[in-house]
């Protein structure tokens, strides 16, 4: 029994080696720097450190507050330049294209009137 269990650990430890040998070579030595580089990042975002309040550790906070005034503010003015615009460019439009449609209905009935002068 003690033999069986000898021979059982040395294969369990065996398996394991031949586990990690194949795992290191088939794995691009990139990707196993970033994991790295992520698995530290992660054990240092646990980290915490406490620091009193001042004026230079709020002002990130009070730009951000104000950033997220003014952008709501831009997308109010977006808003209503996109309502009050869009119809009038429409309008413009078609009012354009009538003109140019009367201009060539014209051209083409004076072609014609010539045409038939001569």
């Amino acid at each position: 029994m003690r033999a069986y269990k000898q021979q059982l650990n040395a294969g369990l430890l065996a398996a394991a080696v031949l586990f990690m040998v194949y795992a290191t070579f088939t794995q691009a030595p990139e990707r196993a720097w970033s994991d790295a580089r992520v698995m530290l990042a992660a054990t240092g975002a646990s980290l915490t450190a406490a620091v009193p309040v001042n004026p230079y550790n709020t002002l990130a906070t009070q730009l951000q507050q104000e950033q997220q005034q003014l952008d709501a503010r831009q997308a109010a003015l977006n808003a209503e330049q996109t309502a009050s615009s869009g119809i009038d460019w429409g309008f413009y439009s078609l009012c354009v294209s009538a003109a140019l449609f009367v201009l060539v209905a014209f051209n083409f009935w004076f072609d014609m009137r010539r045409a038939r002068r001569t």
